[in-house]
């Protein structure tokens, strides 16, 4: 394991704490899609590639609503 690495317990512990943030079932969905998503690559679940997706998806977004919508959600993940 790499110095300064979580446990894989740990990991799980912390994103389940953004998910708990949530307070709007729009945003569970998102995130839940995105989960799903990076599972079905095969990849880890992780705060780093949830952001990942995030951007991509604000970077496609085309209304205002969306855009808003994705900020929010990176907002999310990078408070603490």
């Amino acid at each position: 394991m790499r110095q300064g690495s979580l446990p894989p317990a740990e990991k799980t512990n912390g994103l389940a704490h953004y998910f708990n943030k949530i307070d709007h079932p729009r945003q569970l969905e998102t995130l839940g899609r995105i989960a799903v998503e990076i599972l079905r690559e095969n990849k880890p679940v992780s705060r780093r590639i949830i952001c990942l997706k995030l951007i991509g998806c604000l970077e496609k977004a085309t209304s205002e609503d969306d855009r808003l919508h994705y900020r929010g959600l990176l907002t999310l993940l990078f408070s603490q």
